[in-house]
């Protein structure tokens, strides 16, 4: 993933840095002494991880599941969303990105890193890109309209032209949004990642850059309006209340158009 943008977060969503757990090692050393007899114990290596503590934080309802209304904020606790809906809570991430190109799993490898449950996260694999109005492969339309996103730069030409991750992005316009059903487990912490901006061109509309977290119908979190055509990384958690999960990435009603990449979700 691309480092954060030069923009803050705005009230509803805070915007930080990714970094990884820290860790630490302790190691202890047993050296046999000289002269005894019997068995001399080896080397002992212990290895333990610790991860900071996450605050509770409420959502807003979206569609027809219940919730508490109210913003994400960072470092405040709230009411969680009400109705069996997941918990958000504001805290530090970890890296979880997709590799580009046509075999776009959503695996993540190396120290630190963590397996990205989401289905072609970098929105690379797009089998009807140069058509407006479709969905990349392994992702759902949410779309409030039913209008699907478009693929950029395969089916317009807008501002930016470059994609946060790969060589496309999705661009979305009045309630137009992607997502996925995913595995969960009940109780467990899970962080959102995705890079996100405001576009200008394509088919028209104002620049607009708020994108909504929508977890089981409740949104969760919501990114600044003006952050304009420079991408912006947001992180978001939640807490899953069920062994299936549906997250959408929705540009929420308005004449604006914004665009969405490098998307990850993380159980933490």
């Amino acid at each position: 993933m691309r480092p954060p943008g030069a923009r803050g977060w705005s009230p509803k969503l805070a915007t930080i840095p990714r970094v990884r757990p820290y860790r630490s090692v302790i190691l202890a050393f047993v050296l046999p002494l000289m002269g005894c007899s019997g068995d001399s114990p080896g080397p002992a290596n212990d290895s333990t991880e610790t991860v900071g503590a996450t605050d509770d934080s409420g959502g807003s309802t979206r569609g027809s599941s219940p919730g508490t209304a109210g913003p994400t904020t960072m470092g405040t606790t709230g009411q969680a969303p009400t109705g069996g809906q997941a918990e958000t809570t504001a805290g530090p991430g970890n890296d979880s990105t997709g590799t580009g190109g046509a075999a776009d799993t959503g695996m993540s490898t190396g120290p630190g890193r963590q397996l990205n449950l989401l289905v072609n996260p970098s929105l690379e694999d797009w089998a009807m890109a140069a058509e407006p109005n479709t969905t990349p492969d392994g992702w759902t339309n949410c779309s409030g309209n039913g209008i699907a996103v478009d693929a950029v730069p395969d089916s317009c030409t807008g501002s930016p032209m470059a994609a946060a991750d790969g060589i496309r992005y999705a661009r979305a316009y009045d309630d137009e949004g992607i997502a996925q059903t995913l595995t969960t487990t009940i109780g467990a912490t899970y962080g959102v990642s995705f890079s996100y901006c405001g576009v200008d061109g394509c088919f028209g509309g104002s620049t607009g850059s708020q994108w909504d977290v929508v977890v089981d119908g409740v949104v969760i979190s919501s990114t600044p309006t003006d952050v304009g055509t420079t991408w912006t990384e947001a992180y978001v958690e939640f807490v899953a209340r069920s062994s299936e999960t549906t997250i959408c990435f929705i540009k929420p009603d308005g004449v604006t158009q914004g665009g969405i990449d490098d998307l990850a979700v993380v159980e933490q």
